[in-house]
């Protein structure tokens, strides 16, 4: 996915287990219900972070996409300070 104005992302939240990894298909609220907590820190968080996001359930979890538009500036600062972002340039 190529975009010159916005970062794009996309976070999987899944829920797997190792010992029985049909659980999620057949115990689907069982485990919804224990990943719950964490689909809704992650949507307090974007919140909190002034992001727009879209979060898609999935046989065994959520999709969170969002994008962010590289000209607010308080949203990119603290990107900025969590991790890098590359400046990339596109001729063509």
């Amino acid at each position: 996915v190529w975009d010159k104005e916005n970062i794009l992302g996309v976070l999987d939240l899944e829920y797997v287990n190792s010992k029985h990894k049909a659980e999620s298909y057949l115990n689907a609220k069982k485990c919804y219900d224990k990943i719950e907590p964490v689909y809704n820190l992650i949507c307090n968080i974007y919140d909190n972070l002034g992001i727009n996001f879209m979060a898609i359930t999935t046989g065994q979890g959520y999709h969170f996409s969002f994008r962010i538009p590289t000209h607010n500036l308080k949203i990119m600062k603290k990107l900025q300070q969590i991790g890098n972002i590359e400046k990339i340039s596109y001729s063509g």
